[in-house]
C-alpha cells in the first residue's frame, strides 16, 4: 500500500504547483490583455498617420499645381529635360530669353 501512495503523491500536483500554475495562467491572461491593447492602439495611430499623411499629400499636390499654373505657358509646355538642361532649372533665365525674343521680334516687325 505504501507503493501506491507514492506513486500518488508523484503523479498528482501539489498545492504550490496548482497556485502556480494558476498564476501563471492570470499573468498570462493578462499579457494577452495588454498586448491586444497596444496591438489596438498601434492601429489607430497607424490609421491616424496614414489620415494625415493623405491629407499631406493632397494638400502638397494642391499647392504644386497651383505654382505650376503661376508659370508662363512656355515653361509649362517645355519638356522638363530641355527645361533642366537649357535653362538649368531657371524660369527668370527663360523669362528673359522670352522677353528678349519678343523684343527682337518687334524690332524686325518695325524694320521691314
Amino acid at each position: 500500500m505504501s507503493s501506491k501512495r507514492k506513486r500518488d503523491a508523484t503523479t498528482s500536483p501539489n498545492s504550490e504547483e496548482i497556485e502556480y500554475n494558476a498564476k501563471k495562467r492570470m499573468l498570462q491572461a493578462r499579457l494577452d490583455a495588454a498586448l491586444e491593447l497596444i496591438d489596438l492602439e498601434v492601429e489607430e495611430r497607424i490609421d491616424q498617420f496614414q489620415l494625415s499623411s493623405d491629407m499631406l499629400v493632397s494638400k502638397l499636390e494642391k499647392t504644386f499645381k497651383r505654382q505650376i499654373s503661376k508659370l508662363p505657358q512656355k515653361i509649362r509646355s517645355m519638356p522638363l529635360s530641355k527645361f533642366s538642361s537649357e535653362y538649368a532649372g531657371n524660369v527668370q533665365q527663360v523669362m528673359q530669353e522670352n522677353a528678349t525674343n519678343a523684343q527682337n521680334g518687334a524690332s524686325a516687325l518695325m524694320i521691314s
